[in-house]
């Protein structure tokens, strides 16, 4: 399955999370001011913005403690024992990218930071747009999704993101994954969902098992402890 996402369904909600994370006091003179910088840069997002999606499902997927089996490719995550196995009916795999947004010149460290700052925000809400999709294609009533399960986060470990791109073809909305692991744009992702039909199961919290650096929290849309 491939979706196409308009900016327009994203945006009100990139730019929720824009302010909340830059967190701007627009009673300062000086703030106002950065937050003009931050609407000239997101314009630069969307003017070279393409946010697009390729999906596949499974139905019936094999759970087996930490293990799920997809076709012949086996992914692992510690957060799969947590998981009654009879309860999940299917699972997607999918890849999101908002496209090549770079800078094409030379800009400010805090230009920088804006840009990077809106791109995140444009991954995280278009996730939000594709599930919302996703529910609908759903081939059956009182079916449920799960949190998604990406590279990172929920104890599974970045080789895995090899595994989930290979089950897809990637280079079909213009991403490509470098040796290292990378994801080329940089403002893509990728991850499980699983279909349960049941809405009483709940994931650990992301941060108890979150393999990502502590200094990405405040950019990060699963935080859910402070510190």
């Amino acid at each position: 399955m491939k979706f196409q996402i308009e900016e327009s369904a994203a945006g009100d909600a990139a730019e929720e999370r824009f302010f909340r994370i830059c967190s701007f006091n627009l009673a300062e003179a000086g703030q106002r001011k950065m937050e003009t910088a931050a609407y000239r840069v997101r314009t630069h997002l969307q003017q070279r913005m393409d946010i697009r999606a390729t999906v596949r499902f499974w139905e019936r997927p094999v759970l087996t403690d930490t293990r799920l089996q997809l076709d012949d490719v086996a992914l692992c995550c510690d957060a799969f024992s947590r998981i009654p196995a009879d309860a999940v009916k299917g699972v997607f795999a999918y890849l999101l990218t908002i496209g090549d947004t770079g800078m094409e010149e030379e800009v400010s460290i805090m230009t920088e930071l804006y840009h990077d700052v809106w791109g995140t925000a444009y991954v995280e809400s278009a996730m939000e747009v594709l599930r919302k999709r996703l529910l609908q294609a759903l081939p059956a009533e009182n079916l449920h999704l799960s949190e998604s399960l990406g590279p990172g986060y929920y104890g599974m470990t970045m080789e895995e993101g090899a595994k989930i791109y290979g089950l897809l073809d990637g280079m079909t909305i213009g991403v490509e994954q470098k040796s290292s692991g990378l994801l080329m744009p940089e403002k893509s992702c990728q991850g499980l969902i699983l279909v349960y039909d049941r809405d009483d199961i709940r994931m650990p919290r992301a941060c108890e098992s979150c393999l990502g650096a502590k200094a990405g929290c405040l950019f990060c849309d699963k935080r859910n402890v402070k510190e």
